[in-house]
């Protein structure tokens, strides 16, 4: 049975609550790289498409001041290679010309499905509920919002991405040697050469709040341990597919007959900010800067992104990991040192 929310935006529920990231903010960039001269933030804001985005293990740029020495004191990050009496980490902090930005591909990506005004999953024609399945599969799938007075709702698509562990040359990149941090994901609109053009939110989860993509494509039931719109673990693969969630959302509010619905968003990050690219036959990266101290919660929720005004079903696409191509992949861009050879203790 369709559960209707009462008349409260997301949005604003979303800005009640969670916690404050002033660096956060959504921009969009055309180069692979980081910005020059930026130590604590990547964020490129060149106007023209990205073409392609490296695979793992693969680096671009470095400073250009042309100082070849390392600063700062090191932190041990791990062992990548060894040499009778050292080894190697990567140094808490470095002259520019010592720095490099890392892309690290995302571990994991699905999306969850509020409503859908017709089709597979619908309030009408007997469909099962769109927020009771899983997506966890989907090679790509569009965002949207429409908010819809007549049933009190808002139609909307959900991506999510959990990002995985940054190493560079089998270094583990802390969040201790972290100079600048963003996540970047790949947009792609209906027309290669006609400007894409949206206004989108990156949200957070609640605290602890991890989840599950799953098996499922656009329109499985969501069962245990998959992760939908309304469950953040779904229920048991015999049980009723509307029935109770095995482990609920954090946030939660009242239906239309006083029953608590979960949802996954906590807070949002960023103010809506607006797309308005070409975006070419490998689509528009765009970029999300974080603070170092963010890396713990991305590689364990991750983030979320939903438009942030109404936005028809077509006009925007992400490519999620299952499409198969490195260069529309989502991931970390990571800025750090590079390794230096220090004495055994």
């Amino acid at each position: 049975m369709r559960r209707l929310w009462p008349a409260i935006g997301v949005w604003a529920l979303a800005l009640a609550c969670g916690r404050p990231n002033p660096g956060f903010k959504l921009i969009e960039t055309g180069d692979g790289g980081a910005s020059e001269g930026q130590s604590s933030s990547l964020g490129s804001t060149d106007s023209g498409p990205v073409t392609s985005s490296p695979p793992t293990g693969t680096t671009v740029g470095t400073g250009t001041d042309g100082s070849d020495s390392v600063s700062g004191t090191a932190s041990e990050t791990g062992v990548s290679t060894s040499m009778a009496g050292m080894h190697q980490v990567i140094p808490a902090s470095c002259t520019k010309d010592m720095q490099i930005d890392t892309f690290v591909p995302a571990a994991e990506d699905t999306f969850f499905i509020n409503e859908l005004g017709i089709g597979q999953c619908s309030f009408t024609g007997g469909a099962p509920d769109c927020r009771d399945l899983a997506a966890g599969e989907s090679a790509a799938l569009t965002l949207y919002l429409q908010a819809d007075p007549l049933i009190i709702d808002e139609r909307h698509g959900i991506y999510a991405v959990r990002f995985a562990e940054p190493t560079y040359e089998g270094l583990v990149i802390t969040q201790e040697v972290v100079l600048g941090l963003e996540a970047a994901i790949r947009l792609f609109g209906p027309n290669e050469n006609e400007p894409l053009i949206a206004t989108l939110k990156a949200y957070r989860y609640a605290a602890e709040d991890t989840w599950i993509a799953g098996a499922g494509l656009e329109y499985n039931i969501c069962n245990s341990p998959e992760s939908s719109h309304r469950c953040r673990v779904c229920p048991l693969e015999d049980s009723p597919p509307e029935g109770a969630c095995e482990v609920d959302w954090s946030q939660s509010q009242l239906d239309f007959t006083n029953t608590e619905i979960g949802y996954p968003y906590d807070q949002v990050l960023l103010p809506g900010t607006q797309i308005n690219k070409v975006p070419g036959p490998d689509g528009v990266d765009f970029r999300i800067p974080l603070l170092a101290e963010d890396l713990p919660e991305m590689l364990s929720t991750g983030l979320m992104l939903m438009p942030a005004t109404d936005l028809m079903p077509g006009i925007l696409e992400i490519k999620a990991l299952e499409w198969g191509d490195p260069k529309h992949f989502p991931g970390l861009w990571v800025r750090h040192c590079l390794p230096i050879w220090v004495l055994d203790n």
